[in-house]
């Protein structure tokens, strides 16, 4: 599942930091974790094992960063977790806390300790096999949190041979501080696959999703002390696949699982004048044919309130009240899940039985 922008960390550590008492606060969190009652993140920094369990991967990767933060003053996150950190949609939750280093014998990735110790660790998932994140039960991996990998400063190829040092930026008042955006996207765009750099894109093209749009040539100028040339290739190929339209991650891939299988280049986000005279937008509109495609997130559903003040069901009405419309003037109307997409891998299907116009064979972009 992709992570939202609008993602939040939730506050719920507990650290011996700054206490002076004699390791006698140490010693009872130590305790308690040697319980079951509370989860050790980092070296003096627990959590609560039902917000720790309870919580998707998104929240779980945040809570490893400030635990990181707490227990390293100072620490530079980048790369996928400076994303997250600056409120950029990811296709799926960082598989490391990103640091950087300047020095190159302190680059590579800690390994991961499990939060309790084995003896226990069964009776903790027992105690809370109800209460997983999105519904799922419980195992020993979420006993595990994410490693910590410190990645050095870039320095280039050819003669671009100096480490070049990115700005850093603190993000909030307790410390957390990540490179800055455009070094961040210069950095890791170019490393990403197709599709999940075109998440991180789409939303940095558009001014209305994640702040104010990024433009192409600032983050060119920022790579250029370090960046080879097979790195600005990369970056330049993704830019160009990006679609500033694209209101969530689902269209974005959506849009680049399209162009990989061939099929045609559809319009995005077309305006539609109704019957009424009031004009609604589409996700995707291949004019030749008369075809509308709707990609349904379950948010739309899930946190309709929020997004509309309307109640699920009212939402479900309305989107078939507006499709009714739409069929009346002549469109045939697709749609497809998170989970036909991604998981069943059923899109190429699914628009070619709607009939999409398939020009170009199957191709890794």
């Amino acid at each position: 599942m992709h992570q939202t922008s609008d993602t939040t960390l939730t506050d719920g550590l507990i650290s011996v930091r700054g206490n002076d008492d004699g390791g006698r606060r140490r010693r009872r969190l130590s305790d308690a974790n040697a319980r079951g009652e509370l989860l050790r993140l980092d070296r003096g920094v627990y959590v609560d094992p039902s917000l720790w369990l309870s919580a998707a991967p998104w929240t779980r990767h945040l809570l490893t960063t400030r635990a990181h933060a707490l227990t390293q003053p100072g620490a530079v996150f980048c790369r996928e977790t400076a994303l997250s950190l600056h409120g950029f949609p990811l296709l799926r939750a960082p598989q490391y806390v990103h640091v950087r280093t300047g020095s190159r014998s302190n680059t590579g990735r800690r390994r991961a300790q499990q939060m309790v110790s084995p003896a226990v660790s069964r009776n903790v998932l027992a105690r809370h096999e109800d209460g997983g994140p999105q519904g799922r039960g419980l195992q020993e991996r979420d006993l595990v949190p994410p490693a910590v990998k410190k990645v050095l400063v870039a320095g280039g190829a050819g003669r671009r041979r100096r480490p070049f040092h990115r700005p850093a930026l603190h993000l909030d008042d307790q410390g957390l501080m990540a490179e800055s955006l455009i070094h961040v996207l210069g950095d890791t765009v170019p490393r990403m696959t197709a599709v999940e750099s075109a998440v991180v894109l789409d939303a940095a093209r558009s001014s209305a999703r994640c702040g104010p749009a990024i433009s192409q040539r600032e983050v060119e100028e920022a790579m250029l002390p370090w960046a080879s040339d097979a790195v600005m290739r990369r970056w330049k190929n993704a830019w160009q696949l990006a679609d500033p339209g694209a209101e969530s991650a689902g269209e974005s891939v959506s849009r680049i699982l399209m162009l990989e299988a061939g099929f045609q280049v559809p319009q995005t986000q077309k305006k539609i004048r109704m019957p009424d005279g009031r004009l609604v937008r589409v996700d995707f509109f291949w004019p030749e044919v008369g075809l509308i495609g709707e990609f349904d997130g379950m948010e739309k559903y899930s946190r309709s309130r929020d997004f509309s003040g309307l109640t699920p069901a009212r939402v479900v009405e309305e989107e078939k009240v507006r499709e009714d419309e739409l069929r009346a003037l002549g469109h045939r109307v697709v749609r497809w899940t998170w989970g036909q997409m991604v998981h069943q891998r059923r899109l190429p299907e699914i628009l070619l039985r709607a009939g999409v116009p398939r020009p170009h064979v199957s191709r890794t972009l």
